[in-house]
């Protein structure tokens, strides 16, 4: 199903902002604390998250080369975040 540039442009609107209102938060590490893997995967998602809302932003306002500029970011810290996630064991962390 072809939605359109416009069309598409709005359910992404919808989706940022959902993601914006809906995103969990979390407890400051105490300073010194060395930051878990789990702390650092969160971090990189968190930061896809911001990339994508700041694409639809800057997509929305014609700035499409911006915007594709921003997108290899967005899947870097992306891929970061999964491999801290899933790939990466304790044993290797710690």
């Amino acid at each position: 199903m072809d939605l359109g540039y416009d069309a598409s442009l709005q359910v992404s609107k919808r989706l940022a902002r959902w993601v914006k209102n809906h995103r969990p938060t979390y407890p400051e590490r105490v300073f010194g604390e060395p930051p878990s893997r789990l702390q650092i995967a969160i971090g990189c998602l968190s930061i896809t998250q911001e990339i994508q809302i700041s694409v639809v932003y800057l997509m929305s306002r014609g700035m499409h080369e911006s915007a594709s500029a921003l997108l290899r970011i967005s899947s870097e810290s992306y891929v970061r975040g999964l491999w801290l996630n899933s790939l990466l064991s304790h044993k290797k962390w710690e």
